[in-house]
């Protein structure tokens, strides 16, 4: 499993539209403004998409060694189980789909690495 990402949303970014198709797709879909971020590899057990609406987000994809620069316009899917860190010295802010309600996210959110080997 690995991150994909595309531009292929138009800019300016026209944010009821992105959010009317993350809404046709995925059972929950809010707007998340993310702080300055350096974080840990980690992994959900939910399937995400997201576009970025502002801020850069360098997203690095630990299963293909790979770093996405993610600037406003991007979309981005990480399939559930994708070992990933996100970096963000400003912080950024995207449309958010996800497979699943906040309720089943899983505690925490961010799973340790280690629990993929159990």
């Amino acid at each position: 499993m690995t991150i994909s990402t595309t531009n292929d949303v138009s800019d300016p970014i026209d944010q009821a539209r992105v959010t009317a198709d993350l809404s046709a797709r995925f059972v929950f879909t809010t707007a998340v403004d993310i702080p300055a971020v350096d974080g840990d590899e980690h992994w959900h057990q939910f399937d995400a998409e997201f576009v970025v609406t502002a801020g850069l987000l360098r997203l690095r994809d630990v299963a293909a060694n790979t770093v996405h620069e993610c600037g406003p316009g991007t979309r981005v899917q990480v399939p559930a189980k994708t070992v990933h860190a996100e970096q963000s010295p400003q912080g950024y802010t995207i449309i958010l789909g996800t497979s699943v309600t906040p309720e089943h996210f899983g505690d925490p959110v961010d799973r340790p690495v280690e629990e993929l080997a159990n």
